[in-house]
């Protein structure tokens, strides 16, 4: 794979400015994904009237796109300038949006429309999350690293929670159409703080390039033996031990008016300090799996 200089840390593309722009901006782009999730489907029920199958065909055409793009992602960011490529697909996703709200003033949306829409947005959204991520390290001082990763987690985390309730909420005050305009306009303003990012180094040696799938083939063989998979498979096990003893705890609290006897207090006791250690093996996987993955990020030519 191309091999990439890293900016020096004293560059302007590694400054304090950079990175709350890019963070402004990523923060911008998440919410407006979470407004997309909530408002497209109620703009098919209300607009529309269109039955649960069709709704179904909206998600099922951004899962299509994550499919299709989810592999060629990361080839497709290494042969791009990943601010350019950010800034464009938030333009992209701008002005496929504005399409929807604009014909269904016109009186001409339909069923086809929205599918199409959804799955470009699907397309341009997973392009952008892999740029995105992969631009982090040219943004901050090495020594910053893990703590603004940190950061970004966090904020993604606290994004899919307020998308799709802002989205929610803007279609009860101004509907969804508007909703959906309201989104393209985030999108606009995201691809605004991007551009005011200055362009990191280029490479200074580009070696030439292997074959687009010979490159997928790369990218998929390592992640399968890398130790970060291990590590989220784990976390991801967990979560669901943690999510199941949680549900047993609910059924013992729920036994009824009358008081648990002493052995089932004691069991309910022992689920609680279960769930407890499981959820702090949990956080330390998560954090271990941010850790790997920001110094695998950091190691020399990495993007």
């Amino acid at each position: 794979m191309t091999e990439a200089q890293s900016p020096p840390d004293s560059s302007p593309t590694r400054s304090s400015a950079s990175f709350w722009k890019y963070w402004s901006a990523s923060a911008t782009s998440r919410v407006g994904d979470g407004i997309t999730t909530v408002a497209f489907p109620l703009l098919a029920v209300t607009q529309l009237q269109a039955t649960n199958f069709e709704v179904g065909l909206l998600t099922a055409a951004s899962y299509a796109a994550v499919v299709l793009i989810g592999l060629p992602a990361g080839v497709i960011a290494r042969r791009f300038t990943l601010r350019r490529l950010q800034v464009t697909m938030d333009g992209f996703r701008a002005l496929a949006l504005l399409t929807v709200p604009l014909a269904a003033w016109a009186g001409a949306l339909s069923l086809p429309h929205l599918v199409i829409v959804a799955f470009c947005t699907g397309l341009a959204s997973n392009l952008f999350d892999v740029a995105n991520s992969t631009f982090l390290p040219l943004v901050v001082p090495k020594d910053q690293l893990i703590a603004r990763n940190g950061l970004m987690s966090s904020t993604a985390s606290t994004t899919q929670l307020a998308g799709p309730a802002l989205g929610g909420l803007l279609v009860q005050l101004v509907g969804a159409a508007f909703s959906i305009l309201l989104d393209a306009l985030s999108f606009l303003a995201s691809a605004l703080l991007l551009s005011r990012i200055p362009d990191a180094a280029r490479p200074a040696v580009a070696p030439p390039r292997t074959g687009f799938f010979k490159q997928i083939a790369e990218g998929l063989s390592f992640v399968t033996r890398h130790r970060v998979r291990e590590l989220g498979i784990d976390a991801g096990m967990l979560s669901v031990w943690v999510k199941d003893e949680r549900r047993r705890i609910a059924a013992a609290e729920a036994h009824g008016d009358t008081p648990l006897e002493a052995a089932e207090q004691a069991e309910l006791q022992r689920l609680r300090r279960q769930v407890a250690e499981l959820e702090k093996d949990n956080a330390f996987l998560v954090k271990a799996s941010a850790y790997f993955a920001a110094m695998q990020k950091n190691r020399p030519g990495s993007l």
